[in-house]
């Protein structure tokens, strides 16, 4: 509304008094709604930066999976490592086990159906029978050749036996190999099993980011909108608030210059009575009656002594 000093002038008391309840109403239901609308506005800054605290704190979640993550790879390497050293000595086993039995294959011919101590009996009666009697060269000769027989087979059944025993040896080892490389390719399950979990949740987290991050978008948008309608309000406001300044003064001017008026009036009034009551003590005057000295007063103040 444009409150020029023409429209002013235009308008009668009355009429400035219903243009300033009016104004007033508008003033107030402007004020109300800035007020709602700052309310709104508060809230919505305070929901921002909840929501951007819950990122912080995704975000840290984040952060600590991933140290989870990191240690995780660093143990699948140690067992991934740990496995082909495993495998490494498996097969290194396995190519001992075949030489094992390649040589033991060679031997079992020979020592089929030996008895050891049936051997090592005879080889020492020889013994005993050689140091005990007197022989002659042949059969000096073929004792020696029968020890030698005796302790060479002895010597293959030795070798045979120990051979046994490091194949026994070599598959409980070979055993024991197998049992640890399926026991850690047990704990690379369960790894990669938490390592699946980790980035299921760690996709989780960074999807709730990002849907927070769009409600944030959103909620800003709206939130600058709000912001440009509060300016608005707080201008309108402001421009009311002005004009019933003005029209407040002009309303005063008024009463003032109203009560100017009729002070004025019945000043007038007073002094048309006063008048009338100095022509009465004239012709009281004239007629030659005694006055009082307020009497004198009154024809001295309108001049009537001079009519003489």
């Amino acid at each position: 509304m444009n409150l020029s000093l023409e429209k002013l002038e235009s308008l009668s008391l009355d009429d400035l008094m219903k243009l300033y309840n009016e104004l007033q109403q508008k003033c107030d239901e402007v004020r109300a709604k800035k007020i709602d609308l700052q309310n709104t506005i508060r809230s919505e800054v305070n929901t921002i930066r909840s929501l951007s605290q819950d990122i912080k704190q995704l975000r840290l979640q984040i952060r600590e999976l991933k140290e989870k993550k990191n240690k995780l790879l660093e143990s699948l390497r140690e067992h991934r490592s740990n496995l082909s050293s495993l495998k490494e000595e498996l097969n290194t086993r396995y190519s001992k086990l075949r030489e094992i039995k390649r040589q033991v294959r060679m031997l079992r011919g020979i020592v089929r159906d030996v008895d050891l101590s049936q051997l090592e009996h005879k080889l020492l009666e020889l013994d005993w029978f050689y140091q005990t009697h007197s022989l002659s060269p042949e059969e000096e000769k073929e004792i020696i050749e029968k020890i030698k027989r005796i302790s060479l087979k002895l010597q293959t059944a030795k070798k045979y036996s120990d051979l046994m025993t490091e194949l026994n040896k070599t598959l409980e080892e070979i055993d024991n190999l197998k049992s640890q490389i399926n026991d850690v390719r047990s704990s690379i399950g369960e790894i990669k099993e938490k390592l699946t979990s980790i980035n299921e949740k760690i996709k989780s987290i960074v999807e709730k980011i990002n849907q927070l991050r769009s409600e944030i978008e959103d909620r800003r948008a709206s939130l600058n909108k709000m912001v440009s309608d509060l300016a608005k309000l707080i201008e309108t406001h402001t421009k009311l608030s002005n004009e019933l300044k003005i029209l407040e003064s002009e309303i005063k001017r008024r009463r003032l210059l109203l009560k100017a008026e009729r002070i004025a009036q019945a000043i007038t009034r007073r002094r048309e009575q006063l008048r009338e009551l100095a022509l009465k003590v004239y012709k009281k005057y004239q007629r030659g009656k005694r006055l009082t000295l307020e009497e004198y007063r009154l024809l001295m103040e309108f001049n009537l002594l001079k009519i003489e």
